[in-house]
């Protein structure tokens, strides 16, 4: 499954889909620990607990929008659970909420 990082956790390997955890903050440091999470896993679901971020940058938003269409490409999911409102809004006001939550749009 994937690495577990300072930043990210995922559960150990099993039956069902892979989640990873984002951090609080995603700023520029959470970058790298994302973009590699992501790229490590191969399942055909991913989903992502986003319940305990306060803060998005842009730079983890573009990872996340990469992510979302390269899934979408090769047939895979990536879904977000349980978004924070933090996180509904840094998406709304970096104009991706659309793009990434569908579902909650309004």
């Amino acid at each position: 499954m994937l690495p577990a990082s300072p930043r990210a956790s995922s559960p150990p390997a099993g039956p069902g889909p892979v989640s990873l955890t984002l951090a609080p903050s995603l700023t520029s440091d959470e970058a790298d620990p994302l973009l590699g999470a992501l790229r490590e896993t191969t399942d055909p679901v991913v989903r992502i607990d986003a319940r305990r971020v306060e803060r998005i940058g842009g730079l983890c938003l573009q990872i996340l929008l990469s992510a979302a269409r390269t899934f979408a490409a090769s047939g895979r999911t990536l879904v977000f659970d349980s978004p924070s409102d933090a996180f509904v809004e840094g998406l709304t006001l970096l104009g991706a909420r659309t793009l990434l939550l569908p579902e909650a749009s309004a």
